[in-house]
C-alpha cells in the first residue's frame, strides 16, 4: 500500500516516541542499532539529549524549521503524524492496518524493538498502558497468521493508585521474528506452536432466518471472527442442504 511514512519507523515511534513530536527515547546501547534502521528508512537522526544510560533522539529535519514549531516536528516524520491524527493521539491508522503482509510485518517490528519483549522461551509480549494501541497491535499480529493471546493486568504505580496494563503474548518465530532489534531476536525459537484451532465450547442458541453467501474468491476461502480464523465455503454442502430442505418440505410423501 501506498503509506505516508516507513511503517517500521512508524511502529517504533508508537512504541518509544513522544506522543506530541517526533522525538525518540532508547538506551545508549541500541543506538547504534537505531541511527542504523532509520538510515535504512532515509530519516538520519541527531540526539538531542544524551543522560548516559539513555539518549533522546530525533529525526532531523531536512528543511528548515517553521516558525513557532519544534525543529524535530518541522520535518516529513513530522508532518505526517500530524497529518495521520496520531499526534497526541498513539493508534495505527487503518491504512496501515490492512498494508502488505511485510509492511504490517514492519510495523509490528517496529512496535516490538520498542516496547516489546522476548523471554528466554521464545514467548513475545507487547505490553501498554493505551488500550487502544495494545487491541490493535493484537488484531495485527493475528492478520499476521500469529496466535496471540489479549490479556488485561492491574497494576499498582508509586502513590498507591491502581492503572491497567494491556498484555499481547505469542511465539516468536525464529524464520519470521518480529523483531529488528538483535538482542531481542535472538531469543526466537523456532516454529512449535500447533496450528490447530480448538473447541472451547459449544453453546445451543436460538434458530433465526439465515441466508447463505458466497465471497468472490475463486477458492472460495475468506477469514471470520476476530481471530480471522481461515475457512471457505462449500458448494456440495450448499447444494446439498437445499436438496435436503426440498425433500423434507413434502414429509413422508415420496
Amino acid at each position: 500500500a501506498g503509506l505516508p511514512s516507513d511503517p517500521w519507523v512508524l511502529g517504533a515511534w508508537l512504541g518509544d516516541g513522544n506522543t506530541d513530536c517526533a522525538r525518540f527515547t532508547c538506551s545508549t546501547e541500541d543506538l547504534p542499532h537505531w541511527k542504523c534502521e532509520f538510515d535504512r528508512c532515509g530519516f538520519p537522526i541527531r540526539v538531542v539529549v544524551d543522560r548516559g544510560t539513555c539518549v533522546q533522539f530525533s529525526i532531523a529535519a531536512k528543511t528548515k524549521g517553521t516558525v513557532g514549531m519544534p525543529r524535530s516536528d518541522s520535518g516529513p516524520f513530522g508532518n505526517a503524524l500530524k497529518a495521520l491524527g496520531v499526534r497526541g493521539n498513539k493508534h495505527i491508522p487503518e491504512c496501515y492496518m490492512v498494508g502488505s503482509a511485510d509492511q504490517r510485518m514492519a510495523l509490528l517490528r517496529g512496535l516490538m524493538d520498542t516496547d516489546g519483549h522476548c523471554d528466554t522461551r521464545g514467548t513475545a509480549s507487547f505490553v501498554n498502558t493505551n488500550r487502544r494501541l495494545a487491541e490493535q497491535a493484537h488484531q495485527l499480529a493475528l492478520s499476521l497468521g500469529i496466535k496471540a493471546n489479549w490479556q488485561e493486568r492491574h497494576s499498582q504505580i508509586v502513590n498507591g493508585q491502581s492503572y491497567s496494563v494491556y498484555a499481547v503474548a505469542f511465539c516468536a518465530d525464529q524464520e519470521w521474528p518480529p523483531f529488528k532489534l538483535e538482542r531481542k531476536a535472538a531469543r526466537a525459537r523456532p516454529r512449535q506452536a500447533s496450528k490447530f484451532r480448538y473447541i472451547r465450547r459449544i453453546e445451543r442458541v436460538e434458530s433465526v432466518p439465515v441466508s447463505c453467501i458466497q465471497v468472490a474468491a475463486q477458492d472460495g476461502l475468506y477469514l471470520v471472527g476476530k481471530s480471522l480464523i481461515p475457512t471457505h465455503n462449500s458448494s456440495t454442502i450448499t447444494f446439498a442442504k437445499t436438496i435436503q430442505d426440498i425433500l423434507a418440505s413434502h414429509g413422508d410423501d415420496p
